[in-house]
């Protein structure tokens, strides 16, 4: 896709997954922010031009004024991320007593002194519970001290063709009087769910401790076609050595 001029950071950027749906809308990338050094690898092999050290790392230690250095400008179209979701989880965190919970306020000061047009927020659906809903009201109220409109939104993966029923909390913060409350008018058609064999059905077989490397037959669905593009290396697919079983 054609570039569209927008600008855009991504805070909490883990391998690069947000940032691959927003570059493929035309969005380019001036900065991202990971504290994971894997992830930070990832997020760099992926793209052209850019290291891992370019990448800054845990975002506690960038203080506010030198935001704007570290972009390299003093504002862009879009701030998003996904701060870490594990203290969200109505499983492991249901008061919201997990300390990374907090880190959302971090995603507010990029944005207080970005002053985007818009803001894009994710993170699982159980925020919307945890404790009560006071994190994600703190989310909204955050915004709407800065003069965005908000709204949220939680969207299942499979209705996208992925073969996964993966929920995710979007929330979307734009300025006053910019938008028509995209999310409001988003009224998605959900595509036929696909299986695990539709993503994955055209893998070769592989035994125990045995690395394949070659593709034995074309893709199948049109999902496998994406998943394989223009790669003819098949990677990373090697079985465990030993079948541990675990007894209580």
């Amino acid at each position: 896709m054609e570039a569209s001029g927008l600008t855009y950071v991504d805070l909490f950027a883990g391998a690069g997954g947000l940032s691959v749906g927003l570059e493929r809308a035309g969005f380019e990338l001036l900065h991202a922010v990971e504290v994971d050094e894997d992830a930070r690898e990832t997020f760099a092999h992926n793209r052209d031009g850019i290291d891992a050290d370019d990448l800054s790392k845990d975002i506690r230690e960038i203080d506010v004024d030198e935001i704007p250095d570290v972009v390299g400008q003093n504002t862009v179209d879009l701030v998003a991320g996904g701060p870490p979701c594990q203290g969200f989880s109505e499983v492991i965190s249901p008061d919201g007593s997990d300390e990374r919970n907090h880190l959302f306020e971090n995603f507010i000061d990029w944005v207080n002194v970005l002053e985007p047009k818009a803001a894009l927020f994710e993170n699982v659906r159980g925020m919307q519970n945890t404790a009560d809903g006071k994190f994600l009201e703190a989310v909204q109220k955050s915004f709407a001290k800065m003069d965005y409109e908000v709204q949220h939104r939680v969207v299942t993966s499979s209705d996208f063709g992925v073969p996964q029923h993966r929920r995710r909390l979007v929330v979307l913060a734009t300025r006053k009087g910019s938008s028509e409350f995209p999310l409001e008018g988003f009224d998605l058609e959900p595509v036929q769910t696909p299986g695990v064999m539709d993503g994955i059905g055209d893998l070769p077989p592989v035994g125990p401790g045995e690395t394949v490397t070659e593709y034995e037959e074309e893709p199948k669905t049109m999902l496998q076609k994406d998943l394989r593009g223009d790669c003819d290396e098949l990677t990373s697919h090697q079985a465990a050595s030993t079948l541990r079983i675990w007894s209580r």
